[in-house]
């Protein structure tokens, strides 16, 4: 689909500009680092001015739509369209409730992934998988951070799940893992290394439910230590709120499958 030219409305002509970009990416099926036409031939093609074009451009980049590049031209982003910290964590004040909301959705979500990983990624994403776990071990044995890099581990677990949206909604869940670091600091470094193994064997075996439990057993180990955590700085800060306030915040996201009556799922997803 080829571009228009701008009509004069009500609507200001950057906002047209900018609703002509996205559909000319729509209608074009372009891709994540496709190149959309330079400013020159915007400008002839849309009949508005070169400010026009770069306030515009500024606006989708701002949305997460595009990327400008000096000297190089304007991309289709990654993940077009899903903006920086889409869910407002850095206007989250309360850093123990975000900690226990982000573990909560990790608790509800995060096993099922690892089971539907085990099923439906290839051998090679397999040994991709594979490969981030033993980066995470070798970073944590030489006493170097392993933040990224466990990141990396769980967002490859959530990618060869085979599911583009949830694989874009997961990664800011996993934003989580750089709080949790920053409280934990050396506690689970060994344990991180068990578990990690253990989802791993699950995924390479094709065992969903060996990917489930072992997903969910990694979780319960944070939940514990962030628990305890949490309970030190209170207490030596003398923070308000009482010790059954945190404890019941975090002793909750533990047992949601409990309270539920819910089993690990089985096999067949």
């Amino acid at each position: 689909m080829p571009l228009s030219a701008i009509k004069a409305g009500n609507v200001v002509l950057s906002e047209q500009v900018a609703e002509q970009v996205i559909q000319y990416i729509q209608e074009n099926r372009l891709h994540c680092g496709d190149r959309l036409p330079n400013e020159k031939e915007l400008v002839a093609q849309l009949g508005v001015s070169r400010s026009t074009i770069r306030e515009a451009m500024r606006s989708l980049r701002s949305r997460g739509i595009v990327v400008i590049r000096q000297g190089s031209g304007t991309y289709v982003a990654d993940s077009a369209g899903v903006v920086e910290d889409p869910l407002g964590l850095a206007f989250r004040y309360d850093r123990n409730k975000t900690l226990a909301d982000l573990l909560d959705i990790r608790f509800m979500i995060e096993p099922t992934i690892a089971a539907a990983c085990a099923q439906r990624a290839t051998p090679k994403q397999k040994r991709e998988i594979r490969a981030l776990a033993e980066d995470v071990e070798r970073l944590i044995r030489r006493g170097i951070d392993h933040t990224e890099k466990d990141i990396e581990f769980h967002a490859a677990i959530c990618k060869y799940a085979d599911n583009e949206l949830l694989s874009i909604m997961f990664s800011d869940v996993l934003y989580g893992i750089k709080i949790y670091q920053g409280l934990l600091k050396d506690r689970l470094l060994e344990k991180t290394i068990q578990r990690h193994q253990e989802i791993v064997q699950g995924i390479m075996t094709g065992d969903a439910q060996r990917a489930y439990t072992a997903v969910a057993q990694h979780l319960e180990d944070n939940r514990l230590a962030i628990m305890e955590c949490v309970k030190e700085i209170e207490t030596t800060n003398n923070l308000k709120g009482s010790k059954e306030d945190y404890e019941d915040r975090f002793y909750r996201i533990g047992h949601y499958g409990q309270a539920h009556g819910k089993e690990p799922a089985e096999s067949g997803l």
